[in-house]
């Protein structure tokens, strides 16, 4: 049985347009993916350290991106040093998620929004 995993895709805020596009396509197009292996039942943007809510969570099967995973970069890629648990922004909360991430295409078993 395939793995499923919460996500937050380039660390912003999806929704309107972006949120619609992914309800009806089901599909995160090929760019610097965020993938978060912790799962939040509830918005934990402190956790994540970004600057907006972090309330959509999609998951899917990691497996499809395997070859191109890996440990993103400090500093959302600006940094000389890795980041595979979220530290460098203390200014938007606590941290500690584990993440990786990839530049291929995810199709999404699911996507939810925490807030509903």
């Amino acid at each position: 049985m395939p793995a499923e995993r919460a996500y937050s895709s380039t660390r912003c805020a999806w929704r309107g347009k972006i949120f619609n596009f992914l309800k009806n396509t089901m599909e995160i197009p090929a760019n610097g993916t965020y993938i978060i292996f912790d799962k939040f039942d509830i918005p934990a943007p402190e956790k994540l350290q970004v600057p907006h809510d972090a309330s959509i969570r999609g998951s899917f099967d990691t497996l499809q991106a395997i070859e191109d995973i890996r440990a993103p970069i400090g500093k959302w890629g600006k940094a000389n040093w890795l980041e595979p648990v979220t530290t460098d922004f203390p200014e938007y909360g606590s941290g500690g998620a584990t993440q990786v991430i990839t530049n291929q295409k995810i199709v999404l078993n699911k996507l939810e929004d925490l807030l509903k």
